[in-house]
């Protein structure tokens, strides 16, 4: 375990910015953990993990959370033109745009079903 979070705070904050995540926290403390093995990082209890009301309350309430990112100008060193990808959470397609603008393929899954409608008006694979 890397760190513990106290699950009232996290509520309070999304509270904030007018998110109700109170439906995800059944526990006092939501923790942070990290395998020895690989590095990957993710929360526990599995139950904290965002449904696509709250993405789309998300893309709502933060107009930026869906926009290009710093991971995605890095990861572009690691991809090749003959590569296919799939991306999983796309929002409204920023990476996947970049992706088609130095012709890769690419196709995404996102669960806000507003940022899935959004792309395919866009002609996105999503």
């Amino acid at each position: 375990m890397i760190h513990a979070f106290d699950s009232k705070r996290i509520i309070k904050d999304y509270r904030n910015i007018d998110i109700d995540v109170q439906r995800f926290f059944d526990k006092e403390e939501t923790y942070l953990y990290k395998c020895n093995v690989t590095g990957y990082r993710f929360y526990y209890p599995f139950s904290t993990i965002g449904d696509a009301k709250f993405y789309e309350d998300l893309s709502r309430n933060r107009s930026d959370y869906y926009s290009e990112r710093w991971e995605h100008r890095t990861t572009m060193n690691y991809i090749d033109a003959k590569d296919s990808l799939l991306e999983i959470g796309s929002g409204f397609g920023a990476f996947l745009k970049l992706l088609e603008s130095h012709h890769i393929k690419a196709k995404g899954l996102e669960l806000n079903p507003h940022a899935v409608q959004k792309c395919k008006e866009e002609g996105l694979d999503v």
